[in-house]
């Protein structure tokens, strides 16, 4: 997890459980087994390139790998929803410029994946108990590509793209929390 810690304000505390490099099966695996031990009032969920990315190296397995990761994402909104705990949804963040070793392998097929599984999440809100996030309009200016001053490498958003985003996400935090009280 590249997300620093301290960067959103909660008086009631934030469990931070993200791992770098996790898929969305790995996610909902311990997503389960947290939620028997504690009932959060709001999940924040950001899960999904590290399923998707493979479909740059191979885009014959986008069917495959986007079906599953829907999958994923369809179990933890229901595991949510049926234990009234609010989620919001954030995108999965485009990527960077790529650098040139990785231009000899990657296709564009990840590219549309991930622009799909975001217009597929934006589908699962209802701005009653599964909010957006569209974590890209910060990001980027294209929506396809990371801006280079947020950019640490090509899958990964460096301190400031962090910080940026910590700013939007919070306004979205305390919307919540108050349309909720």
């Amino acid at each position: 997890n590249r997300w620093p810690e301290g960067m959103l304000k909660d008086s009631t505390g934030i469990a931070n459980l993200g791992i770098e490099g996790q898929t969305s099966a790995q996610v909902l695996y311990r997503f389960r087994n947290y939620l028997d031990m504690a009932t959060p009032s709001l999940v924040i969920l950001e899960v999904g390139i590290n399923d998707l990315k493979i479909i740059g190296l191979d885009a014959d397995l986008a069917g495959s790998v986007t079906r599953q990761y829907y999958l994923n994402i369809e179990q933890m909104i229901q595991i949510c929803r049926g234990r009234d705990i609010r989620m919001i949804l954030i995108s999965i963040f485009s990527v960077g410029k790529i650098e040139l070793p990785r231009m000899l392998i990657w296709n564009s097929a990840a590219g549309e994946a991930i622009r799909e599984a975001n217009l597929r999440l934006g589908s699962y809100c209802d701005s009653e108990m599964i909010y957006c996030f569209d974590a890209n309009a910060v990001l980027t200016d294209n929506e396809t590509t990371v801006k280079r001053e947020y950019q640490d490498d090509f899958l990964h958003i460096n301190t400031r793209g962090y910080e940026a985003l910590s700013i939007r996400l919070q306004e979205l935090i305390d919307k919540v929390n108050n349309q909720n009280q």
